[in-house]
């Protein structure tokens, strides 16, 4: 037999033993391949897709979206979804709350930009797939935006995922504003309160959804540095949730240390979520060390030999 034969041959039993398979692993790439071109080709769009009843809460707590709220609570958050898929800054920051504005943004739409251009880039599809927690005429939405060409490659694989809490809230004019990156509002409070070392007014408090953060002006009336809280000790600042104490969880990152006569606005932030049904009963300093000489850095034990006084002070919320 010549070579030629038994090439011929050879061929004719492979594809005899796997021509079947072969037949239907290519059907199934030309299946994919059709699909693929099918995507490239439809339009650059922003979709939105609810995979759920979008005003079905995921927290029981606060019951459903009322349907005569529904239609307009979801035409905001689209507006909002779209000026912003569009590079609409103007419209966008125009939709957010006096309270968003200044708290994320310090009022400036520069700020807001640059949000915007680092969370919408090139494609964009959002999913606001259910209405997550209703409090105080407010619609808290988890919605979810992907960065990625998805429409070219045909796949859902590496593509980019952003998810953030976005709240619609309605004013007091019966409009309709958007609250986001998980910011809900801030909340007067007022309560003054004072010993013979400091004075301290609890201004108010800024609430995330996961988290609170008190806003506080204190004075040191003494001729002493007096240390509120430098993360040296333990527990130094404390917040009465109905009988369980939260721990502040940004002492590291503020100077709660008082010169002599020194005044200073605070921000203690506690992990709080905004829907549950717990009091904030107590805000409490528990460590608070009036010294006689102060230098930066200073550890706990050389803070307890300089201490004239050292004391907690326990301010009621209610």
């Amino acid at each position: 037999m010549t070579i030629k034969s038994k090439i011929t041959l050879a061929l004719r039993n492979f594809f005899k033993k796997f021509g079947k398979i072969i037949f239907i692993a290519l059907l199934v790439w030309i299946i994919i391949f059709i699909f693929n071109m099918y995507l490239r080709n439809l339009p650059e769009q922003l979709v939105a897709t609810n995979t759920y009843d979008p005003d079905d809460p995921v927290i029981e707590y606060g019951g459903r979206v009322p349907e005569n709220e529904q239609s307009s609570v979801n035409e905001t958050l689209e507006s909002y979804l779209n000026y912003c898929k569009n590079k609409e800054y103007e419209n966008a920051f125009n939709m957010l709350t006096d309270d968003c504005k200044n708290f994320l943004y310090e009022n400036n739409i520069e700020n807001f930009k640059t949000y915007v251009d680092n969370v919408f880039t090139t494609y964009n599809n959002y999913s606001y797939n259910q209405n997550y927690s209703n409090v105080n005429n407010k619609y808290i939405y988890d919605v979810t935006i992907l960065n990625n060409d998805i429409l070219s490659t045909g796949t859902t694989g590496g593509y980019d995922k952003y998810e953030e809490k976005i709240t619609i809230v309605n004013e007091d004019d019966g409009t309709k504003k958007i609250s986001n990156q998980g910011y809900i509002e801030n909340e007067e409070i007022g309560i003054d309160a004072e010993d013979d070392n400091i004075r301290v007014r609890i201004n108010s408090k800024d609430m995330s959804y996961t988290r609170v953060g008190y806003n506080l002006t204190i004075t040191n009336k003494t001729d002493r540095t007096i240390v509120i809280a430098d993360n040296e000790a333990s527990k130094e600042v404390t917040l009465n949730v109905n009988g369980y104490y939260q721990n502040a969880i940004n002492i590291d990152s503020i100077n709660a240390v008082l010169a002599p006569g020194e005044t200073k606005d605070l921000q203690f932030v506690f992990d709080r979520f905004y829907d549950s049904q717990d009091n904030d009963s107590a805000f409490n300093f528990n460590y608070i060390r009036v010294l006689q000489n102060y230098t930066a850095g200073m550890s706990l034990s050389s803070q307890e030999e300089q201490a004239i006084r050292i004391y907690s002070f326990n301010i009621s919320l209610n």
